[in-house]
């Protein structure tokens, strides 16, 4: 007796079981889907114009492919189901074709008519990792439609949270050194280098740091870089816009650098400076090195805050303050919060739009963050921002450290343990 069904198979095949298997042969693996009877469960109706099963209370896959004499398997990936867990009422399509007798021609002779191929009708439910998505002559019913919506800004989200990462990290380092001063005016350095009170990411505990946040709104700044530094400029997405210092136009010997904002039609004169820069934002950041001289930062922190200057065009030469940020307990990293969509769309409203991609800007719009408008999303909507943001970090953590990427590591086969391998934290760089 089967453990599920109940059913007692008879010992004594008789004249008539004997001619059965006669004709079908001993070979046969399972049959083509014809319906044998309902058995002790899978007692509900089987269409066989369609080849379809309704299922009712009790059954199991098991009962199901004994009556259709059909492997559970073969149920399971004809009818595209992750488990073996089936619904009442759920419809499962029978492997094999339909009784001749009852089913209608595959290639009606209408003259408008097309054999529809296979893979293209829906069936009436599928399963998913989203659970059961069901259809009604391949329209969704209202709680797939709602599933569907609720997994696609999810999708959406992530892979905003990912490709917004540069640009939040940009403003959650500047906010840091927001109450320092106004844009244009502050060159924070850390004169006794930086120490475990500081987060900063990817920061050395041997180098004098200093940079600075330029603001190109109100029009071209003028910075004087000092000798023997370096450093380097980003944009506000974080992208590189010009090396300064050793390896930027002035060699290490210091000098002055213009940046030009987006859109600036006046004139540029270019004789006066060691480079003209045309920024793709309005807002830059800044930063570089100073070197120790037989292990002391002084000699490095004096020629900064000797010969670095910020100022308007047109304007005089003016010095920055240089707060040191040595021991001082504040941080530069970004959320990874619903805060985080309020910072990137911070961004978005303050940057003009020609700078960046279009594909990345419809990332953000399509959860919300699209310049000119308010972000305000409803409470369903920052749930779902606040999840992502933290599955998006979580991605990222796994893409760095359990890196697919061959050219991220130094050697061949060098990852010999799960949580151990020699690699490159930017891959290229």
């Amino acid at each position: 007796m089967h453990p599920l069904t109940g059913h007692r198979p008879e010992r004594h095949l008789g004249l008539r079981g004997l001619a059965l298997v006669c004709t079908l042969g001993l070979g046969t693996a399972y049959g083509s889907g014809a319906d044998s009877g309902p058995r002790h469960h899978a007692q509900g109706e089987y269409d066989a114009v369609t080849a379809t099963y309704m299922v009712v209370e009790g059954d199991d896959l098991i009962a199901i492919g004994e009556r259709f004499s059909i492997p559970v398997h073969a149920l399971k990936g004809h009818n595209r189901l992750a488990s073996d867990k089936i619904e009442i009422g759920q419809q499962l399509a029978i492997p094999g074709e339909a009784p001749a007798t009852t089913a209608p021609d595959p290639s009606p002779k209408y003259k408008y008519s097309t054999a529809i191929p296979p893979g293209i009708a829906v069936p009436d439910s599928i399963q998913t990792r989203l659970g059961t998505l069901r259809f009604f002559d391949g329209f969704p019913d209202e709680a797939t439609a709602q599933t569907l919506y609720d997994n696609l800004d999810f999708q959406r989200a992530v892979q905003a949270f990912l490709l917004g990462m540069p640009a939040v990290s940009q403003v959650a380092n500047r906010a840091a050194f927001a109450d320092l001063g106004p844009a244009n005016t502050v060159v924070p350095i850390f004169k006794q280098l930086l120490n475990a009170r500081t987060l900063v990411l990817t920061g050395n505990d041997n180098t004098v740091y200093s940079w600075t946040w330029l603001d190109l709104s109100d029009g071209p700044i003028v910075l004087e870089v000092p000798p023997n530094v370096l450093g380097t400029a980003n944009d506000m997405w974080q992208r590189w816009v010009v090396d300064v210092g050793i390896t930027g136009k002035d060699k290490g010997e210091g000098g002055e650098y213009l940046f030009i904002p987006p859109g600036y039609k006046g004139e540029v004169p270019a004789e006066d400076f060691v480079q003209v820069v045309h920024s793709p934002t309005f807002g830059l950041w800044i930063p570089w090195r100073s070197f120790l001289v037989d292990g002391d930062p002084a000699p490095g922190v004096a020629l900064v805050e000797r010969h670095t200057k910020i100022y308007p065009l047109g304007s005089q030469p003016a010095t920055p303050s240089f707060p040191d940020m040595t021991g001082k307990a504040f941080s530069t990293v970004y959320p990874t919060d619903f805060k985080f969509w309020e910072l990137l769309n911070q961004v978005v409203q303050q940057e003009p739009s020609e700078s960046l991609d279009p594909v990345t800007l419809g990332f953000f719009a399509s959860v919300g963050i699209e310049k000119g408008k308010p972000f305000a999303p409803d409470e369903r909507m920052k749930q779902i921002l606040t999840e992502a943001a933290a599955v998006g970090d979580a991605t990222a953590r796994t893409i760095l450290f359990h890196t697919r990427a061959k050219e991220a590591f130094y050697y061949e086969n060098s990852s010999w343990r799960r949580h151990l391998n020699w690699q490159r934290g930017f891959t290229g760089g």
